[in-house]
C-alpha cells in the first residue's frame, strides 16, 4: 500500500508555495509517497452545484487513480468528498466497493498535521487571526494551533462563521459572499492582527480577493505554511 499526496487544484493554481511546503513536510514525515500529475479535481464544485453527472465522472477517474493507495487529502473539503460524497454517489453501483475503500483510505489534512512529531514551535510570532474552516472539526484545528505553539489567537465575532466561499455563494449570491468575507476581514483588522490563518485554500482565496479588492493591509497564510516554518 503506497501513499499519495492529493494537492487541491486551488492550491496548485493560486498558492504554489503552500504546495511546495506540504511536499517538503511529506518528504520529512512520510517514508514514501507519490503525487499524481494528472490529478485535476476531487469534484467538489460539481457536488455543490448539483451537477451529479459531472461529479460522478470525476469520481470515476479518481477511483482508478488512487486505487489501493492511502490518500493524504490536503483539503478538508476534498477529504469529505472522498470519504462521504463518493460512497453516496456510487452506492449500489459498479464502483461501490472502490468508493468504500477510498473512503477508508483517505487521511485528512488535520489528522496528518496532528500526527507530525514536532520538536520545536514557532518563534517570534505575529499576532494571528484564525479563520476556522466551518466545514471541519474545530477541535482538531485548535490542536494544530497548539502543536505549533500558537496558544493565543483572535477569531471571528460570530462563531463558526463562513468566509463566503461555501456552496457556490460567490456565483449565486456574490454580494452576500462579499459581505461575509469583508466582515471576517474587518474582524481580523479590528483585532489588530497582521495575518489571517486559514485551514483551507478555498477560504483563503476568497479572503485574498476581498483583501485585494478593498486594499486592506493584512495578509493570509495556510496552517501548512506555519507547520513548514516550525520544522525548518
Amino acid at each position: 500500500m503506497s501513499n499519495s499526496i492529493q494537492i487541491p487544484c486551488v492550491t496548485k493554481h493560486f498558492f504554489p508555495t503552500t504546495a511546495e511546503n506540504i511536499i517538503a513536510l511529506a518528504h520529512k514525515y512520510l517514508k514514501e509517497f507519490k503525487i499524481h500529475s494528472n490529478f485535476t479535481c476531487c469534484g467538489l464544485p460539481f457536488f455543490e452545484n448539483g451537477d451529479l453527472i459531472s461529479a460522478k465522472k470525476t469520481g470515476e477517474i479518481n477511483l482508478k487513480l488512487f486505487e489501493n493507495q492511502d490518500i493524504h487529502a490536503l483539503s478538508e473539503k476534498c477529504s469529505q468528498v472522498f470519504n462521504t460524497q463518493y460512497p453516496q454517489i456510487f452506492n449500489n453501483s459498479f464502483s461501490h466497493n472502490e468508493a468504500q475503500l477510498i473512503a477508508k483510505k483517505t487521511i485528512s489534512l488535520l489528522d496528518f498535521l496532528n500526527s507530525i512529531p514536532l520538536t520545536q514551535t514557532l518563534q517570534n510570532q505575529d499576532k494571528y487571526f484564525v479563520a476556522f474552516d466551518c466545514s471541519s472539526n474545530k477541535q482538531k484545528q485548535i490542536s494544530c494551533l497548539n502543536k505549533i505553539g500558537i496558544v493565543e489567537w483572535a477569531s471571528p465575532n460570530i462563531q463558526n462563521t463562513c468566509c463566503g466561499a461555501g456552496t457556490c455563494l460567490p456565483i449565486y449570491s456574490p454580494e452576500l459572499a462579499k459581505q461575509m468575507s469583508n466582515q471576517l476581514i474587518e474582524d481580523a483588522i479590528n483585532s489588530e492582527c497582521s495575518t489571517i490563518i486559514c485551514f483551507d485554500d478555498i477560504c483563503r482565496h476568497q479572503l485574498n480577493l476581498s483583501i485585494q479588492l478593498n486594499s486592506k493591509n493584512i495578509s493570509t497564510c495556510h496552517i501548512i505554511d506555519l507547520f513548514h516554518k516550525a520544522t525548518t
